[in-house]
């Protein structure tokens, strides 16, 4: 794995889009593999949330047989959580406020589409 390409890879996504506050690759489990987070606290905490998200989408897709999740955008008042599934055992968590200044949604489902093959790409390395 080259974590210092993903770093590079996810401080490009945060630089050019406004508002994604933090960028993330964890497991399933939601145990953290790479992020532009401190370790910590934090870190932690914004893992286990993916790992829940991902759970709940995934048993959600099953029973209505439509396959394995692929993306999930959860949107709270304050900002919303995308959850873009790169491998098994991979996953690709954007943290974004939700303000006047903030990039689109669209934007930055286009930023994460975007990068996700080069994410994975330094990830199987």
């Amino acid at each position: 794995m080259d974590v210092k390409r993903i770093k590079e890879i996810f401080t490009d996504i945060k630089k050019r889009t406004r508002g994604v506050r933090d960028v993330l690759l964890v497991t399933e489990d939601g145990f953290p593999i790479v992020s532009t987070l401190d370790s910590g606290d934090e870190e932690a905490r914004s893992t286990a949330v993916g790992a829940i998200i991902c759970e709940a989408g995934q048993r959600g897709v099953g029973e209505l047989n439509l396959g394995e999740v692929d993306l999930s955008v959860t949107i709270g008042t304050e900002g919303y959580f995308v959850m873009k599934r790169l491998s098994v055992g991979a996953i690709m968590l954007l943290i974004v406020d939700r303000d006047e200044s903030a990039a689109p949604l669209g934007m930055v489902l286009m930023r994460v589409r975007n990068a996700s093959p080069e994410i994975l790409g330094a990830y199987e390395k």
